[in-house]
């Protein structure tokens, strides 16, 4: 696996109450096509991206903040992601993602492509000690990924090493509270529900494979 990253980021503050994050990154990635489902091939395939990122932090009061982003990103193959110079966050909200589809369903799609919105509203009581946080997000993702099959060459019994494409869309819309309530100066529980009942909470998965491709 061979992976070339460039990025470059800056800060502007436009006035004391509002901060602007802009960025660009460029990524390139090659990786083994397909060594996770038997038959294997020893082929392999190539991804670039140019992902760009924007974000803001808007303080109307002292102790009140509104945050919002939008990145876009390009996955790695298995733990590469979790060795990165990039920055992995852009006004407060995750950028860096292993996966978006949960892993379980789908497995790891290598070279999967990302993008993210988020908005939140930060609110600190300093008298009380009370940190609140509500924050809502939509994550989708991207990807298509070689699936290794065996087809029927003769009477019909799988003899014949084989490959197909399958393309994995996932979409995600979250709504997060989180309280944080400082005790002493060392000690602070929290508290976060996320919202799984209501209609702000959403996923869904599409998942599409070509037909099977025949024995040469």
């Amino acid at each position: 696996m061979q992976r070339v990253s460039g990025y470059a980021y800056d800060q502007w503050q436009l006035f004391d109450q509002l901060l602007l994050v802009g960025g660009i990154s460029y990524d390139r990635l090659r990786y083994p096509r397909d060594i996770d489902t038997s038959p294997i091939t020893k082929t392999e395939a190539d991804i670039d991206q140019f992902s760009p990122k924007a974000g803001f932090i808007w303080s109307p009061l002292q102790d009140t903040h509104v945050r919002g982003a939008y990145t876009r990103s390009l996955g790695g193959v298995f733990y590469d992601t979790s060795v990165r110079l990039e920055p992995t966050e852009v006004a407060g909200f995750n950028q860096a993602f292993r996966s978006i589809a949960p892993e379980s369903v789908v497995g790891l799609v290598p070279g999967t492509r990302f993008e993210t919105w988020g908005l939140a509203f930060d609110q600190a009581f300093k008298k009380t000690g009370t940190y609140l946080t509500l924050e809502g997000q939509l994550l989708t993702s991207d990807a298509s990924r070689t699936v290794g099959v065996l087809t029927n060459s003769l009477f019909g019994i799988p003899d014949s090493p084989s490959n197909t494409r399958q393309s994995i869309g996932f979409r995600e819309r979250t709504f997060l509270v989180t309280l944080n309530q400082l005790v002493a100066r060392e000690f602070s529980p929290s508290a976060r529900v996320t919202s799984s009942v209501t209609p702000i909470w959403t996923a869904s998965l599409q998942t599409s494979r070509p037909p099977i491709p025949s024995a040469p």
